[in-house]
Parts: structure tokens; sequence; C-alpha cells
């Protein structure tokens, strides 16, 4: 009861101006306790918020918040691991996203599909990923290398590594751009013809393309433009993560 009076809620289930009802700030950051409370008064864990029509359910995922995840779960149905958001985001895509390794743990172990596909929806928040059918992996790849890692180390986790579909058919078109010498004839050759040849093209000197200057430069969205327009992704951890160092062995500045 607390939380309502602090954000002057008058009923139980009312929502503030963003859609929030008091059982969706207590799923993210509040305890098991005061799920319990909120739920003993009359709760709903169906109200949805305007913002991305999560359930509470969603709220505790996203904010990694095991504890009252955990306790959602337990006051939920049988197929609560296969609940979709208001855009058709599963939970394994929520917590991919947002980055909630602990969650992310929780719902490998209960058996989701890690191959599902998201529903096309409007996100005006990434528009660059309005409107796709995405997988988690597709999601992983897209928010970068330490989302990359976190979602992989979850796979090895929990022992689903082995059931990932598709790791060579990603959303952008990364996986129709010719990677070596070693390619089968025209696989790397796309329907846009130059444009790939333009965002793979290398510099002259250190045969760096666009990617790795803009993973070298530290520029996400930059990095993320370059890969939905089919940019290879094969150097793009190397570069940004220290412990990591990338595949070329030094900095194009040394020696200079």
């Amino acid at each position: 009861m607390r939380l309502c009076i602090a954000n002057s809620f008058s009923e139980i289930n009312a929502c503030d101006s963003r859609g929030w009802m008091p059982l969706h700030r207590a799923a993210a950051v509040g305890t098991p306790e005061d799920v319990e409370a909120f739920l003993r008064l009359g709760a709903s864990l169906e109200v949805r918020a305007d913002w991305y029509g999560w359930t509470a359910l969603f709220f505790a995922a996203s904010h990694d918040n095991v504890e009252t995840f955990k306790t959602i779960v337990q006051h939920s149905g049988a197929g609560v691991f296969g609940s979709l958001d208001g855009d058709g985001w599963n939970l394994l895509h929520c917590c991919t996203y947002f980055g909630a390794p602990r969650v992310m743990r929780l719902v490998l172990q209960s058996g989701i599909d890690i191959n599902q596909k998201s529903l096309p929806a409007p996100l005006p928040e990434d528009p660059e990923l309005s409107y796709k059918e995405l997988t988690a992996f597709d999601i992983a790849i897209y928010m970068g290398p330490n989302r990359y890692k976190m979602f992989m180390d979850a796979l090895a986790d929990t022992g689903r590594e082995v059931e990932l579909e598709g790791s060579d058919d990603v959303f952008w078109d990364a996986a129709n751009v010719k990677t070596g010498p070693d390619d089968p004839p025209n696989q790397g050759e796309s329907e846009k013809g130059t444009s790939d040849t333009m965002y793979g093209a290398e510099d002259f000197d250190d045969r760096w393309a666009l990617l790795h200057w803009a993973s070298y430069n530290g520029s996400p969205k930059v990095q993320r433009l370059l890969l939905l327009k089919g940019a290879n992704p094969e150097h793009l951890d190397a570069i940004m993560m220290e412990d990591n160092r990338t595949l070329l062995p030094a900095s194009p500045f040394e020696g200079r």
C-alpha cells in the first residue's frame, strides 16, 4: 500500500499517466512481499500497461527481478512461460532485449521455444526492429557483442544451445555477404548489389570496413545501421570488448 500512497493511486488497479499500475512498479523494483500484498488487495496480473502492453510478469522479467518474477509465476497459470506482451514478444525476447540474464535462465529452464519468432509490430523506441519477425538470437546480435555473449552464455548454462536454429539466417542481410575466399560462387551476392559492396568496403591501408571503424570509435547506432544494411558482423565484438581483442593484431595507428 505504501507504493499506492506514495504515487497517489486511488484504486489498486488504477494506472498512472504511463499506464503503470502499482503492481507493475512492485514487479519491476519491489519485493515478493510487495507483490503478495497487492495481490491480496485484489490487484490483477492481467492488466497491461500502455508501454509495450506489458503485464506485471514482463515488468519483473525486463528488470531482472528474479524474486518478484518467481512470485508472479507461482500465482499464474500453467502456460505463464508462453506469455506474449502487447507487441507479440515472448519472455525470452524481453529478457534478451533488456539484458536480464537471471530471469533469462529461468525462462530457458522452463522449456520456452528459443527459436520462436516475435510478431511484427511497431517499435517507436527502436525503429530498426519495427515490423520484423525476430528470434531472441536476432535480438541478441542486434543489441551488440555483450548482449550476444549474455544470451549465448545463458543457452550454454541451461543446456539449450544445441537447439538454436538459424544462426546463419539472421534478420539482416549479413548472412548474404561474402566472408571469405572459400565461399561458394554467388553466395555473397545480394539483390542490392552495389550497396552490399559499399557497406563491406575496406580502407586501403588497414583493410578495416565501416563496421570496424564504428566499433572502434564506440558508435552503437551506426553499428546497428551498418548491420541492418548488410555489413558483416564478424569482427564487431572483437573490437568492442577489451577482454576479447580484435582479430587484427594491433591498433591501425600503431607503427605510424
